[in-house]
C-alpha cells in the first residue's frame, strides 16, 4: 500500500531509508528542516507492507526555479524488498502525483511537508 508520509510517525523510517544512499547523515529532523523551506510543491510518501512497516520512500518536487510541469522525482526501496515491484509501483503512482500537480491537483505545500529540494541523484520528471 502506499500511503503519503507522515511527519510524525514516518519521518525517522524514512531517514533510515535515506541514510542507505546519502553522503551526509539525516534523521526526522533533517527531513523537518527541508520541510521547512518556502517557495516548493511536493508530495512525499512511503509505500508499507501487511504490517504496516515502511519498505519504500518517494518525494516528488517541484521547485520554484525549475521549468513549469517539471518535478523531481527521489524514490528509495528497502534493499531487503527489492525485486518485487514495489519501486515500479512507486514510479508509476509518482508520476501521476507530478502530472497532476503541475494541473495544480494534488501536489502542493502545506506547512506540515513543505518543499524540501535534496540535492542527491534525482529524475527530473516531465508531465508528457
Amino acid at each position: 500500500m502506499i500511503r503519503i508520509c507522515s511527519p510524525d510517525t514516518d519521518y525517522k523510517r524514512v531517514a533510515d531509508l535515506l541514510n542507505l544512499v546519502e553522503t551526509n547523515p539525516v534523521t526526522a529532523d533533517t527531513i523537518r528542516r527541508w520541510d521547512s523551506r518556502e517557495g516548493s510543491l511536493l508530495r512525499r510518501s512511503v509505500s508499507v507492507d501487511d504490517s504496516n512497516h515502511i519498505n519504500g520512500y518517494s518525494v516528488v518536487a517541484h521547485a520554484p526555479w525549475v521549468e513549469e510541469g517539471r518535478f523531481f522525482l527521489w524514490m528509495i526501496v528497502d534493499p531487503a524488498q527489492r525485486g518485487r515491484g514495489i519501486g515500479a509501483g512507486r514510479a508509476r503512482r509518482c508520476h501521476v502525483g507530478a502530472a497532476a500537480g503541475s494541473a495544480g491537483a494534488a501536489v502542493r505545500p502545506t506547512p506540515a511537508v513543505a518543499p524540501p529540494y535534496m540535492p542527491s541523484s534525482r529524475s527530473a520528471v516531465s508531465r508528457a
